[in-house]
């Protein structure tokens, strides 16, 4: 599998310990793991927005990470 510049960049977060630390951080605070519902529409939605780039994160750090 050849990966482009900004995998390996990932993948070199992900090979240091506080560089993975970092990263379940980011996706902790993005909320990729839990509800987005907030009891307010505009709040769901921006924390949606949020959970989106959570998502997306995980997705290339699979990637990388196969």
């Amino acid at each position: 599998m050849s990966l482009d510049p900004e995998e390996l960049a990932l993948l070199s977060v992900l090979r240091l310990p506080h560089g993975r630390r970092v990263l379940w951080r980011l996706l902790g605070d993005a909320r990729t793991f839990g509800t987005t519902f907030a009891g307010k529409a505009l709040t769901s939605a921006f924390n949606e927005g949020r959970r989106s780039l959570g998502v997306e994160l995980l997705a290339r750090i699979m990637v990388v990470g196969q």
